[in-house]
This record gives C-alpha cells, structure tokens and sequence, in this order.
C-alpha cells in the first residue's frame, strides 16, 4: 500500500498494475465543494484500491472519511457532517462501455489524460451531501 496521494493519476494504468494507496485530502483542494462548506480547514482520509476485477472491468474502489463544516439551510449556523463514504467506479473510456457495467459500479469515465483525485474526492462527496 502506498502511503500518500498523488494530485494526478493515470487511473487505467494503475488498475492494471493493481495498486491501493491512502492519504490525507485537504478540504481546500476540493474546489467544486468549497462554496457549500462553512470552513475549508481539515483533512479528509482517503484510500483507494485500483485494479481489475474477475470479468476483467478496471475498477477504483475507495473510501473517504472525515467532517466538513456546512451552512444550515434552516437554522443559518455551521453545522458538522460526518463523512464515511464507499464508492466502487467502473473505469470505462465510451457511453457503450458505461452501459454495459454491472449494477455494483458507478461509471467514471477515463481519457488519456492523468486523473484528479481531488476532483474524483470531489464528486462523491458533493453526491453526499444533504
């Protein structure tokens, strides 16, 4: 297991090597989910595992725990969400490669260009969020 995240990642390459790495996210790096958070200070603890699974689908399969601070839609205060969050992401290049994944996977379509996992952090926790 690799002890850190890198910022970028080519996701189809390091599936088929068969890699699992964990790390601290800042907060602050998640850009898409600043402007719902009341404070961008913290850490979220991700892990992540990339491989191929039996029916030979390339896979990133992880986990993100931690708290964000939100802004109450109700009563207007900083309220504290707990996150603990499990994802499995079928990694398909096309549409057509996407629609024939299994139920068990969420579609995350790669291209050629290394990934973000900041923006890959991003995307599940804004699907979290209340």
């Amino acid at each position: 297991m690799i002890d850190h995240l890198p910022e970028r990642l080519d996701l189809l390459a390091t599936a088929g090597a068969g890699r699992e790495m964990r790390g601290n996210l800042p907060l602050a790096k998640l850009e898409r989910v600043l402007p719902v958070l009341a404070s961008s200070e913290g850490d979220l603890q991700v892990m992540l595992e990339l491989g191929k699974d039996p029916a030979g689908i390339f896979y990133l399969a992880g986990k993100i725990q931690g708290e964000v601070v939100l802004h109450c839609q109700r009563c207007l205060e900083p309220v504290v969400k707990e996150l603990d969050l499990k994802f499995r992401l079928g990694l398909v290049q096309d549409e057509v490669a996407a629609a024939g994944l299994p139920g068990s996977y969420e579609p995350l379509l790669v291209t050629s260009e290394p990934a973000s996992i900041a923006e890959i952090a991003s995307d599940e926790v804004l699907l979290a969020l209340p």
